[in-house]
């Protein structure tokens, strides 16, 4: 069998395919893990799994689960990371740098506002915390994820 990984709700199958045995070996595996998944009484969301067919000579065979054919991908997320198939990192560099300039966008808002006379918070207008530690903790809650 091919490379199997599991976590959580979430399985990859992974195999080299150079040849038409390989096909056949990775259609196997597939089959293998549908008849794993039966037994231990689960179930794959056919339509929410994908083939990413990743190199230049790539045979881009068609395969099947539980009888249903599987759609292609060209690009996936996987534990927060945009992979391609040409395994490239341009979409991820943008995504991050668009993110980090909406939490640079969110700072100059809230410095400006508080500059203008305009919003401020419980912290500045009691006259305790400078911006400059303000921002800190905004950037340091985008960075956990709360938000």
């Amino acid at each position: 069998m091919g490379n199997v990984s599991v976590f959580a709700d979430d399985t990859k199958l992974c195999r080299p395919v150079s040849s038409i045995q390989d096909v056949t070996s990775l259609q196997q595996d597939l089959d293998q893990l549908a008849i794993w998944a039966a037994k231990w009484q689960m179930r794959f969301n056919v339509d929410k799994c994908k083939v990413m067919h990743l190199g230049c000579n790539n045979m881009q065979a068609l395969y099947t689960l539980n009888g249903t054919a599987l759609g292609k991908s060209i690009m996936e997320k996987d534990l927060g990371v945009l992979v391609d198939n040409k395994l490239g990192c341009s979409k991820q560099c943008q995504a991050a740098g668009a993110r980090a300039n909406w939490v640079l966008s969110c700072i100059k808002w809230g410095i400006d506002s508080r500059e203008g006379g305009g919003y401020s918070s419980p912290l500045q207008s009691a006259g305790k915390a400078p911006s400059r530690i303000c921002c800190s903790v905004l950037v340091s809650s985008a960075q956990t994820g709360h938000y």
